[in-house]
């Protein structure tokens, strides 16, 4: 089996709601609440999680599609 072949190469890499909650400092709780917003949350393993793509045009949405500040 190629390299290329694994679900993070395909997908990108997926973030578990603790990860979120690191990667943004937030509770795990309001981590498990942005990932259920966004719509666009799994469930692997009994564990809620998303891929990074997917919260990152999320967040990017939420600051008008841009990182300048008005």
């Amino acid at each position: 089996m190629a390299d290329d072949s694994t679900i993070e190469a395909q997908s990108g890499k997926i973030l578990t709601r603790d990860d979120v909650a690191e990667k943004l400092h937030l509770t795990a709780d309001t981590a498990g609440q942005l990932i259920a917003r966004t719509g666009k949350g799994i469930y692997l393993c009994r564990r809620t999680c998303i891929f990074e793509r997917d919260l990152d045009s999320f967040l990017s949405s939420l600051r008008g599609g841009s990182g300048e500040e008005k």
